[in-house]
């Protein structure tokens, strides 16, 4: 063996491209959870809007009985819940998106700022969508947006509003909303494998500065010879 071989060239190179392996697992996963959150988020954005919308709309409308086709006073403030996390959710995963389309280091640092904040979130989210379970369970009582749409109630008076209302839609359309909800929570799974994923990838890059430090011993002063494995950020 030359005095200037590194010896330990092989298993280097190994580190090296699991490395790389890693970088680009981490990627994929981070580009994809946060596009399929964002298209889910839309989804639950458009379907809550338009319940509300058509509530505010038709609200004040009158009946046979001079009765409301609404409960008289509905429970709103689970729907606006799940309206605002998804807004927020949106909006995050919309920045992280287009930064990719910006250079990927744009992406990581957007993806880093907007992670916290998922982070912090998802506690919150886990907090709606049980409340929203909660007033699933409890739709017999007919007074909240999608209990009610999809109660016998409505049923009985969708003749009386079918110019102006919809009530199958707007059940369909919330119970919709509900169950993506639910693949956006089972998305947050996918984090926890991008998390493992970093936390190895941080293992081999600590081995690959210890393998550096080795190669370093065979260089005699002065000489430059074999370049250490370099490892992207």
């Amino acid at each position: 063996m030359s005095p200037y071989e590194d010896p330990l060239l092989p298993a280097r190179d190994q580190l090296r491209k699991k490395d790389q392996t890693y970088k680009r697992v981490i990627r994929v996963l981070r580009f994809i959870t946060r596009f399929i959150s964002f298209i889910l988020s839309g989804l639950i954005i458009a379907s809550l809007s338009y319940a509300l919308v058509q509530y505010y709309l038709t609200r004040d409308r009158k009946i046979s009985g001079d009765a409301s086709p609404w409960p008289k006073h509905p429970t709103l403030w689970s729907t606006y819940m799940l309206l605002g996390i998804a807004g927020i959710t949106f909006i995050m995963h919309f920045v992280v998106v287009c930064t990719y389309f910006c250079g990927v280091g744009a992406a990581n640092k957007a993806d880093k700022i907007t992670s916290y904040i998922g982070y912090a979130l998802l506690a919150v989210r886990v907090v709606a969508w049980a409340a929203a379970v909660g007033l699933y369970q409890k739709a017999n009582t007919g007074n909240d947006l999608w209990g009610y749409t999809c109660s016998d109630k409505a049923d009985a008076i969708q003749d009386e509003v079918k110019s102006y209302l919809n009530y199958n839609t707007l059940c369909v359309t919330q119970t919709g909303a509900f169950y993506t909800s639910i693949i956006e929570v089972a998305l947050y799974f996918l984090d926890f494998v991008v998390i493992i994923a970093m936390l190895r990838r941080r293992q081999f890059k600590r081995k690959i500065v210890v393998a550096n430090e080795t190669y370093s011993m065979y260089q005699p002063e002065g000489r430059k010879g074999y370049a250490p494995v370099m490892t992207d950020a």
